[in-house]
């Protein structure tokens, strides 16, 4: 079974819709440079209005200081943290909690070092050179398949939508990472596309 995870949120109002159509996972980035950026108390005042219905949490953060992971992850409160910078696999160890690393897709060698971290689960996301994620732009989705190979807990991001969502859920990860694709404005998430895609995701591994 593909999980859903919801990402960039930034009101009350999409985190409850996104509990409404049960996705497995909700984000929330904690990273000033971001379009989607949420501040640690507003994302804590998100999830005490949320829904009385069950998500995993996953807090975004870029190359942050282990000290304010752990305070917002306690305070918020969070399940997964999901490091999108350039952190070490020290970083990972000292770091003590439930962990994905995201890995920015260039080509097949970006995925030399997963070996190495001491994670959960990695998400592929598309390199840029401007930005830590949010392009909204896709990478060759047979990186992925090599990926999924070799770890069992692979998320697929990156400009994923109802177009190619078919060819993603063909190589079968553990989960899909939605962001871009489902916004009416950076961090305003739109409803009927949200539920269009989970939608169809869930129509697609019924199929499968």
């Amino acid at each position: 079974m593909v999980r859903i995870k919801i990402c960039g949120l930034t009101n009350l109002d999409d985190y409850r819709y996104a509990q409404k159509l049960a996705v497995e996972y909700t984000g929330f980035i904690f990273y000033s440079k971001s379009p989607r950026f949420v501040e640690a108390d507003q994302a804590k005042r998100i999830v005490a209005s949320g829904l009385d219905l069950r998500n995993l949490r996953v807090g975004v953060f870029v190359n942050e200081k282990i000290e304010v992971i752990r305070k917002v992850f306690h305070s918020v409160p969070l399940d997964i943290v999901q490091l999108h910078g350039d952190e070490s696999p020290e970083y990972c160890q000292k770091l003590a909690l439930p962990c994905w690393k995201a890995i920015r897709v260039r080509e097949e060698t970006s995925l030399r070092d997963m070996e190495r971290y001491p994670c959960e689960a990695f998400l592929l996301d598309t390199f840029s050179p401007n930005a830590y994620g949010g392009t909204g732009r896709s990478f060759d989705i047979s990186i992925a398949k090599k990926a999924i190979a070799k770890k069992k807990n692979i998320i697929i991001a990156g400009g994923i939508s109802g177009k190619n969502i078919t060819e993603v859920l063909a190589v079968s990860p553990y989960a899909v990472d939605i962001n871009s694709a489902i916004e009416s404005t950076p961090g305003n998430k739109d409803h009927e596309k949200m539920n269009s895609i989970v939608t169809k995701i869930r129509n697609i591994k019924q199929e499968q």
